[in-house]
């Protein structure tokens, strides 16, 4: 499948607690609500894209286990190209998502096999005859490495690659079309 975009980045199993408020240290709360749900910056990325017509394509490592499976069976219905999903022997990425009464969040991150994610030839061979890659959510080595490959280049770091700061990342930010 040829594709417009390929998004490069976190595939995660979300766990979205409803909270009233958000505990403190020592101390318990009990969730209103839970939802679970395929998610990660990538994915959501990706998925938004397909469901609005676009030929998307997507990089990114999935545990072998039930979360992991039931991720690819979501998205397999979501008529984009996952076929650089890779498995790996790990567990699924997974984010904890504690939301209050008035909207705001806590995150807890379990990187599982997102961690694993280096580019492999094939990997890069799709990122070069994709027209455009965006990249979220993912270390600043695999960063480096994509922009170094990609033809047009978007880039969400999220707060953990923001917290590098402009000198780890300006071999990054010298390739962007787009900055998030």
């Amino acid at each position: 499948m040829s594709v417009e975009v390929i998004s490069i980045g976190t595939c995660n199993m979300d766990f979205i607690l409803k909270v009233p408020r958000f505990v403190e240290i020592d101390s318990e709360m009990y969730i209103e609500t839970i939802n679970t749900s395929p998610g990660g910056s990538a994915l959501n990325f990706a998925v938004n894209l397909s469901r609005n017509g676009i030929k998307t394509g997507l990089i990114a490592r999935l545990g072998n286990d039930d979360y992991g499976k039931i991720i690819l069976s979501k998205v397999s219905r979501e008529n984009m190209d996952i076929s650089r999903c890779l498995t790996m022997n790990d567990q699924t990425g997974m984010a904890f998502i504690s939301v209050d009464k008035g909207g705001k969040r806590s995150i807890y991150s379990f990187m599982g096999a997102n961690a694993k994610l280096n580019l492999l030839k094939e990997d890069i061979d799709y990122i070069k005859s994709s027209p455009f890659t965006h990249l979220t959510g993912v270390y600043w080595e695999v960063a480096y490495d994509v922009a170094q490959y990609a033809p047009k280049l978007s880039f969400s770091p999220g707060s953990l690659l923001s917290s590098y700061g402009v000198d780890k990342l300006k071999r990054v930010l010298k390739k962007l079309n787009y900055y998030f």
